[in-house]
C-alpha cells in the first residue's frame, strides 16, 4: 500500500484515542504494558460516549459496558489476553484505573474508568522529590536544587491544571470555567460577567479560535478595552482591536 503525506491541517481529519501523557511517560507506570495503556485510551473513549448519552449512576459517576469479547475484537487479541490487559488496569490486581462492578448473574459488569486522583498526585510528587534528592556528580548542589525545584514546580502546575474540572458556559457551550474561575469572574465583573461569557462563546464559535485559559482571555479583553465593570452602566462589548466576530 502507498500512503500519502499530510498537507496543511489534514492530520485533524482523523478521530483519535486519547492516552494520558502521565500514563505513557511517568516512571511509575513503566511496568504497565503498552497494550494496557492503549486499552485505557479505548476505555476513555467509551466513557466519553457514555457521558454524552447520560449514562450515570445514582452518584453521578459515568460508567460503561465493555465485554471481554469486545475488548478482544478491538485490541485484535484473544480473550485470555483481553482479560490480562484489563487486569493490569483494574482495582483488584492492577494500578486502580478501572473498577468492575457486578450487576447480577448473567448481566455484564458495569465498568468505571477512573482518572488520576489527587492522592496519586501527592504520592507522585513525593516520590519525585525523593528521586531528585540525590545530587549528580556533574552538578553542584546549588545547580541541582534550582533544576529540581523548577522541574517539580512546572510539572506540578501542568498536572494540576489538567485535572481541574471545568464546566461549559455560553450559548455554544464552549467557554470552559472551573467553579473557582466562575467565582472570580463574578467578583471581577458582577454586573456583566454573563455578557462577557456570551461574547467569548460567540467569538470562538464563529472563528474556530482556541484559547488555553478562558478566564485569562476574558480578563485580557477587558484590559485591552480598558473597561471597568460598573453595576449600573452598560458595558462596551466591542472586541479588542484585531479580533472580529
Amino acid at each position: 500500500m502507498a500512503f500519502d503525506y499530510f498537507y496543511g491541517n489534514e492530520s485533524m481529519q482523523f478521530a483519535f484515542y486519547r492516552i494520558p501523557k502521565t500514563l505513557m511517560l511517568d516512571p511509575q507506570f513503566d511496568h504497565v504494558s503498552l497494550d494496557a495503556k492503549l486499552l485505557y485510551g479505548l476505555l476513555l473513549d467509551r466513557t466519553a460516549m457514555s457521558m454524552e448519552n447520560s449514562w450515570f449512576d445514582e452518584q453521578g459517576r459515568a460508567y460503561i459496558f465493555y465485554s471481554i469479547e469486545e475488548i478482544a475484537r478491538e485490541m485484535h487479541c484473544g480473550k485470555t489476553k483481553a482479560v490480562a490487559l484489563l487486569s493490569e488496569l483494574d482495582t483488584e490486581k492492577g494500578i486502580g484505573l478501572v473498577e468492575k462492578v457486578r450487576t447480577g448473574q448473567g448481566n455484564p459488569n458495569r465498568i468505571y474508568v477512573r482518572k488520576f486522583s489527587s492522592e496519586f498526585q501527592n504520592l507522585k510528587f513525593k516520590n519525585f522529590r525523593n528521586r531528585t534528592s540525590s545530587i549528580s556528580e556533574s552538578e553542584t548542589p546549588e545547580v541541582q536544587k534550582v533544576k529540581s525545584n523548577n522541574t517539580y514546580r512546572n510539572k506540578t502546575e501542568r498536572i494540576r491544571k489538567e485535572n481541574i474540572k471545568r464546566n461549559s458556559f455560553g450559548s455554544y457551550s464552549n467557554v470552559l470555567l472551573s467553579d473557582d474561575e466562575m467565582k472570580k469572574l463574578k467578583e471581577e465583573f458582577p454586573s456583566d460577567y454573563s455578557q462577557r461569557i456570551e461574547l467569548l462563546s460567540g467569538y470562538i464559535a464563529s472563528t474556530g479560535k482556541k484559547y488555553k485559559d478562558h478566564l485569562a482571555t476574558i480578563r485580557n479583553w477587558a484590559r485591552r478595552e480598558q473597561i471597568k465593570p460598573k453595576p449600573t452602566a452598560a458595558a462596551n462589548y466591542d472586541l479588542p482591536e484585531g479580533e472580529y466576530v
